[in-house]
């Protein structure tokens, strides 16, 4: 499988990080039933044949 890593800076503070984070969480779950969780600072998405994570910094 393939590994994809993106490095992206911002100026948003880590609550606003976190719920632009949790938007696209969501619009990926409407549109392509992923399923998402957090663990810490890092959200998590999977469902069958891809997953993958954001970590927030």
């Amino acid at each position: 499988m393939s590994h994809i890593v993106i490095h992206r800076d911002h100026s948003l503070t880590l609550d606003q990080a976190r719920e632009a984070a949790e938007t696209i969480a969501l619009q990926l779950a409407d549109r392509y039933e992923v399923s998402h969780y957090w663990q810490d600072d890092s959200l998590y998405f999977e469902r069958v044949g891809v997953s993958g994570q954001i970590d927030l910094e």
